[in-house]
């Protein structure tokens, strides 16, 4: 390899996991731990480095379909790093329009996850005009939380970036469209109970933005979010009742 014999070394790396995964086959490895762990560990090394081969065009014409194929075989073996180099470096030529097939070359987990980048501006230039074919095709694949975003970014302007220890709204280039906002986030809690947009979608009813103005039916999103233990929603009532509004 670092003599640039591609050829042979590509030759070697693939016995190594033909071997292995005719071994495994049979139920043949080696009985002794340290001898089977060695084997495991140039097996994956083996794997890693025939996907380098593919993303860097070594031997072969650069191919980051294959080499995500090999890297994914990596993750299932518990080595992520590979592919999540992968992903960055697809990312970052993406966002320097040097590829424009990207999504096609994404699952539907890492085009969520690309959406999110987009909408929250990391490692990528913030867009949401980007994003949005991404949620759409995430939601409808099942990926709901994807819902939740478009709707969020319709009715607060924000999209939610959520960290171990805190939750942080970052603004976001889509402008207010109320009606939009209500019919995603109203598709989103057909499939999954969130207190914060049940009370969303209860502020639009009780303010009629997206919707007809309605106080009842707010009320009835208030106490779906309180059935989740939302806490807000329990102090919106309380005030309402307050001030006399209901």
């Amino acid at each position: 390899h670092e003599n640039k014999s591609y050829e042979l070394a590509f030759k070697y790396y693939k016995s190594i996991v033909d071997e292995y995964e005719f071994l495994s086959e049979k139920k043949d490895l080696p009985k002794k731990e340290s001898d089977l762990n060695k084997l495991v560990e140039y097996y994956i090394s083996s794997i890693i480095n025939i996907g380098k081969f593919y993303e860097n065009g070594f031997y072969f014409k650069k191919n980051y379909e294959q080499a995500k194929i090999w890297y994914r075989k990596a993750k299932s073996l518990g080595d992520e790093r590979p592919m999540a180099g992968l992903l960055d470096r697809i990312k970052a030529e993406a966002n320097e329009g040097l590829i424009d097939e990207l999504p096609a070359m994404l699952s539907c987990e890492e085009k969520y996850e690309l959406s999110k980048r987009y909408l929250l501006g990391i490692g990528l230039e913030k867009s949401f005009r980007k994003a949005l074919p991404l949620l759409l095709e995430c939601a409808q694949a099942g990926i709901y939380l994807a819902y939740k975003d478009i709707g969020l970014c319709y009715t607060k302007g924000s999209a939610i970036k959520k960290e171990i220890w805190r939750i942080e709204s970052i603004d976001v280039d889509c402008e207010r469209n109320y009606s939009l906002g209500y019919r995603y986030l109203t598709e989103y809690v057909k499939h999954i109970d969130d207190g914060e947009v049940f009370y969303e979608l209860g502020m639009l009813c009780e303010l009629g933005l997206g919707t007809q103005r309605d106080i009842a039916n707010a009320l009835l999103w208030y106490k779906k979010a309180i059935n989740v233990d939302y806490a807000d929603a329990v102090d919106h009532i309380a005030n309402l009742y307050r001030f006399g509004k209901i």
